[in-house]
């Protein structure tokens, strides 16, 4: 589910790019979205760490597909490769060719990325890795909101 959700992440960001060019950093200028962002990363963080083992809304599976969605989309917004994926779709003008390269070669990372990840798991306590990815979280959340503010 990790890797479904981040590829399903990519296709959303990266196809909206892709299909909607140069428009898109029009609508949505990249320091509020990275203020926003780093917000969003910040308050996931917190959620995580202070939610207790047992509370969970969702079974595992729903929620790591919800949280790497959330967490591979917030990324992408107003990042170098959605800067890639509308400047290749507006110099090619095939946007759908643009979006199959982007998706196969996020194929070959991602699933690289879930492998080694899954093997972590292996070695690191669950609480220690839940404490380590939620403190991930709230520092993006600040570099994200650090980099924002600085492009004001």
């Amino acid at each position: 589910s990790v890797f479904s959700g981040a590829m399903t992440a990519f296709f959303v960001v990266d196809g909206l790019s892709a299909l909607l060019g140069g428009e898109l950093l029009r609508l949505l200028p990249r320091s509020i979205v990275g203020l926003a962002a780093g917000l969003i990363f910040i308050l996931f963080g917190l959620l995580s760490l202070l939610r207790k083992e047992g509370e969970e809304v969702f079974d595992k599976a729903e929620t790591s597909f919800f949280k790497t969605f959330s967490f591979v989309s917030l990324m992408e917004l107003g990042d170098k490769t959605q800067m890639a994926s509308i400047l290749l779709a507006a110099q090619f003008e095939n946007p759908l060719m643009v979006l199959t390269g982007i998706m196969l070669a996020f194929s070959l990372i991602t699933g690289i990325g879930v492998l080694l990840g899954s093997r972590i798991l292996r070695l690191v306590k669950g609480s220690y890795l839940k404490i380590g990815t939620s403190i991930v979280f709230i520092l993006f959340g600040f570099i994200l909101i650090l980099e924002s503010l600085s492009a004001f």
